[in-house]
């Protein structure tokens, strides 16, 4: 039982060490992108995708614990991945996420475009 108590003793010294996280630098591809490239890489044009942006960026917005990702960005990942065709984990390289956030963004990019489709928005998306 010393053996024990002595262990305990040690581990109660050593101070805990909280591993810090490092999130990846997300770059802005409206910003950073000429308009015939943009439109090359997401097959819409930047005034088409600034649109949409803005038609599902309130149903987007989520918490910003942990690495949040900005309705921008959400927007900009599930139009490349769906217009160019990717698989999500080289998509999710480009864009600095992993392969489940990027399923998880394309499930809530969808869903946003869904809602705007079922409230019967006339200058919308048509499916």
């Amino acid at each position: 039982m010393r053996v024990i108590d002595e262990i305990n003793e040690v581990v109660n010294q050593i101070p805990l060490m909280r591993r810090v996280k490092f999130y990846k630098i997300r770059k802005n591809p409206l910003e950073e992108l000429q308009e015939a490239e943009f439109k090359i890489k997401y097959r819409f044009s930047r005034s088409t995708t600034v649109f949409l942006i803005d038609m599902v960026k309130n149903d987007l917005a989520g918490d910003s614990r942990g690495g949040f990702i900005p309705p921008y960005l959400k927007v900009l990942t599930a139009i490349r991945t769906w217009a160019r065709g990717e698989i999500q984990d080289d998509a999710g390289d480009l864009s600095g996420m992993s392969q489940p956030t990027i399923s998880l963004v394309c499930k809530q990019v969808a869903l946003a475009l869904e809602r705007i489709q079922l409230n019967k928005c006339t200058s919308c998306v048509k499916f």
